[in-house]
């Protein structure tokens, strides 16, 4: 049995969310804000991603919005552009994002939406650049459309985001996901590790087409020296049998994770380094 794809990775949350949201100062001459668009004014914030580690703000001022993520990594993404509501649209009031650029500067396609607006909380539902406008408030099982709701940003709320943003920072937020791997002398036996919160599931496909899958726990100490350490624990055996640990030690850089691992029962490896028979084993993945 094959392991499903996680929901969402942070490229897709970067892609929805570079041209969801700018920053514009309103003329004099232009008219006095009313209704649903004067109370969106100022500063909305969020916790996105499956860990809820990436801080979101939404800055709207005037028609003008200005939209800043930061990853766990500690990259700061912004983009701007403007919004355009509709509160007397039926069956759901609508809130687009327009006028918004790509990562290469072209102008991005207009992201419709719907939106619900309760005091300090405003939901939305967006579907995506190009996309139709959602039907309902629900999210898409693998992308568009995307479901948010956002409180509106005071200093006790900022401080709480920001304290918990730190508390699921670092390499176990980044290890989040998909990876994948080619193993074996020919290269030919694929590998597919999916983790998340602490649960990993393992799925390897020989060459022959049979697929064998292992489920259990990963256990990271990135503070750990020489190296940093992740440790399978709680897995099973092939009959069922609850297995040794398995101590490794791992390096991750960007989107690729090595992983040495000393194998079931037997001692953490000192380096980075395959054994000739097999222990300890070296693997090289690739976030998919």
């Amino acid at each position: 049995m094959r392991t499903r794809t996680p929901l969402t990775a942070l490229l897709t949350v970067e892609m929805l969310l570079v041209v969801a949201v700018g920053v514009v100062i309103a003329g004099d001459d232009e008219p006095a804000l009313t209704g649903d668009l004067a109370r969106l004014q100022g500063q909305w914030s969020a916790l996105l991603g499956p860990q809820k580690n990436i801080p979101m703000v939404v800055t709207i001022k005037g028609r003008s919005a200005t939209l800043s993520i930061t990853r766990p990594d500690g990259q700061e993404i912004t983009s701007k552009g403007e919004i355009r509501v509709d509160e007397k649209a039926a069956p759901f009031k609508t809130l687009d994002w327009i006028k918004f650029a790509t990562p290469d500067g072209g102008s991005a396609p207009e992201n419709l939406g719907i939106y619900r607006l309760d005091g300090d909380s405003l939901t939305l539902c967006n579907g995506g650049p190009g996309n139709p406008r959602p039907a309902s408030f629900q999210a898409g099982t693998a992308g568009p459309p995307q479901m948010m709701v956002l409180s509106r940003k005071t200093e006790a709320n900022t401080t709480s985001a920001t304290a918990t943003a730190k508390a699921t920072a670092g390499d176990f937020a980044k290890l989040q996901g998909r990876w994948s791997a080619k193993a074996g002398p020919q290269k030919n036996t694929s590998v597919v590790l999916t983790i998340k919160d602490k649960t990993a599931v393992l799925v390897v496909t020989r060459p022959d087409g049979q697929i064998r899958e292992t489920k259990g726990e990963v256990k990271i100490d990135e503070n750990a020296k020489p190296h940093k350490t992740l440790d399978w624990i709680n897995f099973t055996t092939p009959n069922g049998q609850t297995a040794p640990e398995s101590l490794a030690v791992y390096t991750l850089d960007g989107n690729t994770l090595t992983i040495c691992s000393g194998g079931p029962g037997n001692p953490r490896p000192a380096e980075f380094k395959a054994g000739e028979q097999g222990q300890p084993s070296l693997i090289v993945l690739s976030r998919e």
